[in-house]
């Protein structure tokens, strides 16, 4: 955990003085990406088989409140950004979606590793109190896809893309 950890605070520090417009663009991706792992949560009941009520429960509350997330990140940078024309948002967040995505896959598969060369039994990486956590499989490939291809496009509401 102590690796993990300095990652963490390392990453922090290299964002430090970025100006505040590529922080909520950030933001909104960041939002947007665990919204749909919430939506997977929610619309696969599978993964809370076994797993004891009160966390299933706490489980699909946590999957809800990342969909507001989505919702209340996309609506500020709507207003932020207000000024700014719709090609413009469109590439920002577009590229924003795609640097989010890489770092994200890498930053938990190195972490994965580093928990796994710990040696202890790391199971909860996969499994916690019951409830499996999804994996990015090829159904996942879709939605993200749609709303890479058009993220957020002109005109779409925030809550649409799914």
């Amino acid at each position: 955990m102590a690796r993990i950890d300095r990652h963490v605070e390392e990453m922090m520090k290299r964002l430090e003085g970025r100006p505040l417009i590529i922080d909520l663009a950030a933001t909104m991706a960041l939002e947007h990406f665990t919204a749909m792992m919430a939506h997977e949560f929610l619309a696969r009941p599978e993964h809370f088989a076994g797993a004891d009520a009160q966390v299933a429960a706490l489980w699909r509350w946590h999957a809800i409140e990342e969909i507001e997330h989505k919702a209340v990140a996309y609506d500020t940078w709507l207003h932020a950004t207000r000024g700014w024309s719709r090609g413009k948002r469109w590439r920002v967040k577009s590229f924003m979606m795609l640097v989010v995505t890489r770092n994200f896959l890498i930053h938990r598969i190195r972490d994965t590793l580093d928990l796994l060369e710990t040696g202890r039994d790391n199971r909860h990486g996969c499994e916690m109190a019951g409830v499996r956590l999804p994996v990015l499989e090829t159904r996942h490939t879709s939605p993200y896809l749609s709303c890479l291809g058009g993220l957020f496009p002109p005109g779409l509401p925030s809550m649409e893309c799914q």
